[in-house]
């Protein structure tokens, strides 16, 4: 059995990135007017089951659908 143990000639991928690091994009927050209506009312439900100590079910949504949702939260204070 040979153990030779042979390099690859390539260079990593992480050494063509100058930065190093992706840049976190930041946003204004939204106000409350420009929030859907069922992301409030969620946040509501959320809220009263919260006080209740009861578990939520969270459906599956997409980034911006969830940004609405905690959003919605972090106005009701609840969610920090």
């Amino acid at each position: 059995m040979n153990t030779n143990i042979m390099a690859h000639p390539a260079k990593s991928v992480k050494a063509q990135n100058s930065t190093g690091y992706q840049r976190r994009v930041v946003r204004d927050d939204l106000p409350i007017n420009d929030l859907a209506p069922t992301y409030r009312s969620m946040a509501r439900h959320i809220g009263k089951q919260l006080k209740r100590k009861q578990p939520v079910r969270i459906p599956a949504m997409n980034s911006q659908a969830l940004g609405q949702l905690l959003r919605c939260l972090e106005l009701r204070r609840l969610w920090v």
